[in-house]
């Protein structure tokens, strides 16, 4: 069963697709082409992890995903901020100054 992660990226470049197609800012050629290209870099067994690596590279061969990939990039990236925010604050209640502030200085390392 396809991940909730893996059935929005879809959605998400099935809307973009329809109003690029409704607008004639694409050919239904390009349309078949990008679509038949998602479907076969995403599986439907693929875990959230390998859709996340999988994201990145959906605009190398079709530069018209980048807005998409940009945004669930973006997405991912506000997530993961998020869950080490938390995680450092979880550390310093609990006294664990020195390790919230190596899990920080790893995440911005990480970031660069």
């Amino acid at each position: 069963m396809a991940s909730e992660k893996l059935n929005q990226l879809e959605l998400d470049i099935a809307k973009f697709l329809l109003e690029k197609l409704e607008h004639l800012e694409m050919t239904p050629e390009r349309v078949s082409e990008i679509a038949q290209y998602v479907l076969k870099s995403l599986p439907n067994d693929l875990t959230d992890d390998k859709i996340d690596k999988i994201i990145p590279s959906l605009d190398d061969k079709f530069l018209e995903l980048a807005e998409i990939v940009h945004q669930h990039l973006k997405e991912r990236d506000e997530m993961n901020s998020n869950d080490i925010a938390g995680e450092a604050a979880l550390m310093i209640k609990q006294g664990k100054i020195d390790e919230a502030n190596e899990l920080m200085k790893n995440y911005f390392i990480q970031k660069l």
